[in-house]
């Protein structure tokens, strides 16, 4: 309650604001039916969708448009002498099935979407792994890398080969199920998500 001088006393509840509750259920619709779980063969807004569900890229655009650093730990670095960039990796990022994702897991995937959808890498020449990150040689400098590292054909896949059955990333959510005669794709939270658990309420 406050009191103000001369006037009323004025008294009301002060609501905080809080954690939303893990759980819950959301039963939605995509834009027409994915061809495929493999981010390097997205096309359609539906498989994009699934994707940035399922998988994470080195970078994620922000509320303002520019890129931010999601599996990277920082904006690229280049080295213009050489056309070279180098990108560190995440370290503490963990895949669906428990394993953790590695530096060569990052390269062979985008180098399987620099030769699968050959637009969006045209600019990379070569990618190179090492302990902490990966090295792109590129055909010309580009101001625009990780903006096109965070298109959802660069995601990164466990040893950047396509989703088989068992549909392995590192996203918030994973593959529960996959039901095609019915249209149904069930995801669930990824409880072990880097970035934390996904809330759903």
């Amino acid at each position: 309650a406050m009191t103000l001088p001369g006037q009323w006393t004025i008294g009301a509840t002060a609501f905080a604001e809080t954690r939303p509750h893990y759980g819950g259920t959301v039963e939605a619709t995509l834009l027409g039916a994915p061809a495929s779980l493999d981010p390097a063969a997205v096309r359609t807004h539906a498989e994009a969708t699934i994707e940035s569900l399922v998988f994470d890229t080195l970078y994620r655009i922000g509320p303002d448009g520019v890129p931010q650093p999601h599996l990277a730990v920082a904006l690229p670095v280049a080295d213009t002498k050489l056309a070279t960039v180098r990108i560190e990796i995440r370290k503490d990022v963990k895949m669906h099935d428990g394993s953790v994702l590695t530096p060569r897991d990052v390269a062979a995937s985008l180098d399987r979407a620099r030769t699968t959808a050959k637009w969006v890498l045209a600019d990379v020449k070569s990618i190179t792994a090492d302990a902490d990150g990966v090295e792109l040689e590129l055909r010309e400098p580009t101001d625009d890398l990780a903006m096109f590292l965070s298109l959802p054909q660069t995601a990164i896949t466990k040893g950047g080969r396509p989703p088989g059955v068992k549909v392995v990333g590192s996203g918030p959510f994973k593959v529960k199920q996959l039901d095609g005669p019915r249209h149904r794709l069930e995801l669930e939270a990824f409880d072990d998500h880097f970035a934390g658990r996904p809330y759903v309420d």
